[in-house]
């Protein structure tokens, strides 16, 4: 097996979906639809990656049970490496509950697991330090977060750190993560988690993240941020470095948002994985999180190569 390019490290879990018309704070109503899918954030960019070529692994953990091999067979679907996956006996498979309206508006509700009983001891940091790139998201639990914390801020130099902090991590705090954040390469947040974390407009937060240690920061914007004129999908700060980034293509009308900022992140460090600049790489997740909402589901619409290569060639008329 060739060795992978991008390692995953993060929570495993079984969506069940659920479509209403409103989400409630009290009462009763129907469900109009149900799904069930495979994924965990971590885990749904490395499937997107993977999907688009880029030799993958994965390290986390599952319950002894169907739920977990189903996930791990979702992954092996796609090339991925899925040796360092952990099978926890003792524990089921984590999972997430998300309701989800006729507005594409969310609730999740995530039940741990598995991914609870992971631990440092788990962890084989030279499989880790073996790729050029390490995609961690959050985890539920606190042992689970100083861990990790400290796990990836021992990375080598040499191993670039691409960190998708989630609404989970965010409340957390500057201060908590600073020691990912001073060794964070690539760092994904919508607008919503970086006022969270930071308290701040997207721009000022950026800024802050970026005087803390990281050397990317990438704020996706959901609909879109109107700035003049224009209507900008995503902020890319870097060192003495501003880029908005337009609404690239046709709107969409979003079937389902789950795991859009995982869709973008796989567009975004495939770009950087073929060495696009940063303006490019945030069309290209722009581009591959569009394929994402329209279809129900983290992983059901996310594109292979040649989709993303005609998709961002007729957006922009430019070539991978």
């Amino acid at each position: 097996m060739v060795s992978p390019q991008v390692i995953g490290l993060g929570a495993m879990n079984m969506d069940y979906f659920y479509r209403v018309k409103s989400l409630l704070k009290d009462g009763e109503a129907r469900v109009e639809e149900v799904h069930t899918f495979s994924g965990g954030s971590a885990a749904n960019t490395i499937y997107g990656l993977a999907k688009l070529g880029i030799a993958c692994g994965f390290v986390g953990a599952i319950g002894c049970d169907e739920v977990g091999q189903h996930l791990v067979e979702d992954l092996k679907g796609v090339g991925v490496d899925t040796g360092f996956i952990i099978t926890k006996a003792a524990s089921k498979t984590g999972s997430v509950v998300a309701l989800v309206d006729i507005e594409a508006h969310r609730a999740l509700y995530v039940h741990q697991g598995a991914n609870g009983s992971l631990t440092k001891a788990d962890m084989d940091l030279p499989y880790l330090s073996s790729a050029q790139i390490v995609h961690a998201s959050a985890f539920v639990g606190e042992q689970q977060f100083l861990w990790q914390r400290d796990i990836l801020s021992s990375l080598p130099l040499d191993t670039k750190l691409s960190f998708s902090p989630g609404a989970l991590y965010s409340r957390r705090g500057l201060e908590n993560l600073k020691p990912i954040l001073e060794k964070t390469s690539i760092l994904f947040l919508n607008r919503k988690e970086l006022k969270e974390l930071t308290g701040s407009d997207p721009l000022t937060g950026a800024l802050r993240c970026v005087q803390m240690g990281c050397q990317t920061v990438v704020v996706t914007m959901g609909k879109g941020l109107r700035r003049g004129n224009k209507t900008y999908s995503s902020l890319v700060v870097q060192p003495n470095k501003v880029i908005w980034v337009p609404v690239t293509g046709g709107a969409k009308h979003p079937v389902d948002t789950t795991g859009a900022g995982d869709a973008f992140a796989s567009g975004f460090l495939f770009g950087h994985l073929m060495q696009k600049p940063a303006e490019e790489c945030a069309i290209l997740g722009d581009i591959t999180a569009g394929f994402s909402i329209t279809c129900i589901g983290a992983r059901t619409g996310l594109p292979g190569k040649q989709e993303l290569a005609n998709a961002y060639q007729q957006a922009t008329g430019l070539t991978l």
